[in-house]
């Protein structure tokens, strides 16, 4: 799912997941940034769009970022939820479960989807959607890192993996946000902690 917010000093485009009838979980980094001015004034989000064609341009009405993320821009809470203006589109798209799993050793080896805007993949300027596949290499408490090529734009894209047991239902594990040379490209990872805070950000928006 793509989004941009013009007065962010600049155009930023970023990638989110819709997770309910109008809310999308993002990179914190998309919508805060000290050195690009804090906050947007504005943020449009496209999902689905294929170069020009979008069957949705919705605007954002509010957003929650992780309280670390905010007060302190640590990569370990890189996460931040997007409400959308009167918007059902979810209703029409459908959205995965936010999983948590707890056992590292489940965790690594993994076969995870990330489902995104690279700007390498841009043509004539437009986003395409594209989708990249690999498995996860390390697990920490609140990050992983996979062996999955990404770019620039695919940050706060879902990281997901198809639950075979479950009719291949789409469980949400992690939000891409960062690239590692030692350890690879990287999630936010959802564990217990960012699954609660998420239900909150719910409640209140």
């Amino acid at each position: 799912m793509s989004y941009e917010h013009p007065t962010f000093k600049d155009t930023y485009v970023g990638s989110g997941i819709i997770i309910n009838h109008s809310h999308v979980l993002t990179a914190g980094h998309n919508l805060y940034s000290s050195k690009n001015g804090g906050i947007p004034d504005e943020v449009c989000f496209y999902p689905g769009r294929q170069g020009e064609y979008s069957p949705w341009s919705l605007k954002g009405k509010t957003f929650k970022i992780h309280p670390r993320y905010y007060n302190d821009e640590d990569y370990d809470y890189d996460l931040a939820l997007l409400t959308l203006e009167e918007s059902n589109v979810g209703l029409q798209t459908g959205w995965p479960r936010l999983r948590i799993f707890d056992d590292d050793k489940l965790l690594k080896g993994l076969n995870i989807n990330i489902t995104g805007y690279p700007l390498d993949k841009f043509v004539k300027d437009q986003p395409y959607m594209y989708t990249m596949s690999g498995s996860i290499k390390v697990a920490h408490k609140n990050r992983f890192y996979y062996e999955v090529d990404t770019s620039g734009g695919q940050s706060g894209s879902g990281v997901y993996v198809l639950d075979v047991n479950a009719g291949n239902m789409t469980d949400c594990c992690g939000i891409h946000t960062t690239g590692s040379k030692v350890e690879g490209n990287g999630a936010t990872r959802i564990n217990d902690e960012k699954f609660n805070i998420v239900g909150k950000w719910f409640t209140s928006s």
